[in-house]
């Protein structure tokens, strides 16, 4: 089956989170930033439908002075129906950035 994709813009904090139906493999996570970024850390994860118990943070990226990253995991992180990829950062130095998450149905 094909990739399926969501995209994000702005200029605040992001904590966005991106719910797949069924059963789904995450393959990657990218940001551009208009202007350096703060030293927060961006994080990436998933949050499981059971409840937090069953969360996970897939990686955690040092912001500062970086004006572009991404997240490819090794391999596809697998996510049961219910649950979502999740990536949060506090934008401090409020630079407009675009987002997208990328993954496909399992």
């Amino acid at each position: 089956m094909g990739y399926l994709h969501k995209e994000f813009t702005g200029a605040g904090d992001i904590d966005v989170t991106v719910t797949p139906s069924g059963p789904w493999l995450f393959e990657e996570m990218r940001i551009h930033l208009q202007g350096g970024s703060s030293a927060v850390n961006l994080t990436t994860g998933i949050k499981a439908k059971k409840g937090y118990q069953w969360d996970v943070i897939l990686d955690t990226i040092a912001m500062s002075a970086l004006t572009s990253a991404s997240y490819l995991p090794t391999r596809p992180r697998y996510g049961l129906d219910g649950d979502s990829i999740n990536v949060v950062w506090v934008n401090a130095n409020t630079v407009e950035y675009g987002l997208i998450i990328i993954w496909r149905s399992a």
